[in-house]
C-alpha cells in the first residue's frame, strides 16, 4: 500500500487499509474496537465462539477493557449464561466487580438474565463476586433474585 501513502485519504480511511507491518501472532497490544468499543475478545464472547475466546486469552487481550457502556467480556459472558468463558475469563485475571454505566457488576447481570442454568451465578460467587454490590438504583445481585421472586435463583445467594 506504499503507494497510497502521498494520498490526502482521511485518518479514517487509512484505518480500512492493510498495515504494512502485521502485528505478530501471541502479541496482543491495543484493541481495535467496533463501532460500540467492543474489542474482538467480548465480540467472541458474545457469538459464543469458545476456542477464539482462549486464542485472544492465550494471545494477552485484556478482559478488563470496557466498551462505551462501561461493559467488560465478563458481562458479557455471565449475559449469554457462559460458565466455560466465565471461568475463561476469571483464570485470565478478569475483574469481578467491574461496573458497567448503570453500576452493574457481571453478577447482576446473570442474575437479571437467569435462564435455568446456574452454573455462571455459582461460578462468580465460589470465586468471590460480592452478593451485595448495588448498582446506581440500589439494588444487587442478591436483592435483584429476591425482587424477581425467582426461588431458583434466590436459593443461590443463601451460603453467600
Amino acid at each position: 500500500m506504499k503507494e497510497l501513502d502521498h494520498m490526502p485519504f482521511p485518518d479514517w480511511f487509512r484505518s480500512l487499509l492493510p498495515r504494512r507491518d502485521p502485528q505478530p501472532k501471541g502479541e496482543v497490544t491495543e484493541a481495535i474496537r467496533d463501532r460500540a468499543g467492543r474489542t474482538e475478545l467480548m465480540n467472541a464472547v458474545v457469538d459464543g465462539d469458545d476456542a477464539r475466546v482462549r486464542r485472544l486469552l492465550d494471545d494477552g487481550a485484556e478482559p478488563d477493557d470496557v466498551d462505551k457502556a462501561g461493559w467488560c467480556a465478563l458481562h458479557f459472558a455471565a449475559q449469554e449464561c457462559s460458565e466455560k468463558m466465565v471461568k475463561m475469563l476469571v483464570k485470565a485475571g478478569a475483574n469481578l466487580e467491574l461496573r458497567e454505566k448503570y453500576g452493574n457488576t457481571p453478577l447482576w447481570r446473570a442474575v437479571s438474565n437467569y435462564r435455568g442454568g446456574a452454573e455462571v451465578i455459582s461460578t462468580l460467587l465460589e470465586v468471590g463476586a460480592n452478593p451485595d454490590a448495588e448498582n446506581k438504583s440500589g439494588v444487587s445481585p442478591r436483592e435483584m433474585a429476591n425482587t424477581i421472586a425467582n426461588y431458583d435463583t434466590a436459593k443461590f445467594f443463601e451460603n453467600y
